[in-house]
């Protein structure tokens, strides 16, 4: 977190007083996506723009046309190519205080920057070896095809729908879930966490065993 706060740049948008509780809130989150890998992994972050909540961009970036268009809503955060990421203040704190809800921004758009890590967009972040991508992009093209089906299908999931968008999109909220929602996702698709678990050399399931009381018995 220190290395972060040092290195990356906050600006507050909209009229927002930048405090140290909102650079400390939103480091903290940003870097429990690292918790257990080597640092730096945000070589691409350049800048963080906070705005008080909800905002409406000028332009976002459509995966479908791969080009700028004009947002339909106010969004929650956004994660530039440039290296930018955008952040709603109220929508953090809301993610820092419901932990376990399978929703969290600040993961959302970070986890978007490990993807970008290679200069794309694309579900696939960097790995530790040649035999790491080729069981990502055979398992998790696998995943993925999985979970459009079961949106297209009206079916529950721990995932959220909008991982259905693209593969992108699919890296952003599984992240999610992983950490806000590890026991589930590891009961309802194993592989899918096995992957995550591999990447972010982590099992936050077994944490949270863990300092389960009951666990004890």
């Amino acid at each position: 977190m220190q290395l972060f706060l040092k290195e990356v740049p906050f600006e507050g948008c909209g009229g927002l007083e930048l405090r140290e509780e909102i650079q400390v809130t939103i480091a903290a989150q940003a870097c429990m996506l690292l918790l257990k890998m080597p640092y730096p992994r945000y070589g691409r972050v350049r800048r963080v723009l906070v705005y008080p909540s909800a905002f409406v961009p000028k332009t976002q970036h459509s995966y479908r046309s791969n080009q700028l268009v004009s947002p339909d809503e106010p969004l929650t955060g956004q994660a530039w190519p440039s290296g930018v990421v955008v952040l709603g203040w109220e929508e953090v704190k809301d993610g820092a205080l419901a932990s376990n809800d399978g929703h969290n921004v600040v993961f959302h758009e970070f986890a978007h920057m490990l993807d970008a890590e290679d200069g794309r967009f694309d579900g696939t972040p960097v790995l530790d070896s040649a035999a790491s991508y080729h069981a990502w992009v055979t398992q998790w093209s696998a995943e993925f095809a999985e979970h459009e089906r079961r949106v297209e299908a009206n079916e529950s999931t721990v995932l959220d729908p909008y991982g259905a968008t693209n593969r992108a999109e699919f890296f952003a909220v599984a992240a999610e879930a992983f950490f806000e929602t590890p026991a589930a996702l590891r009961s309802t698709q194993p592989r899918l966490y096995t992957l995550l678990a591999e990447f972010f050399k982590l099992d936050p399931a077994l944490l949270l065993h863990g300092m389960d009381p009951k666990s004890a018995a």
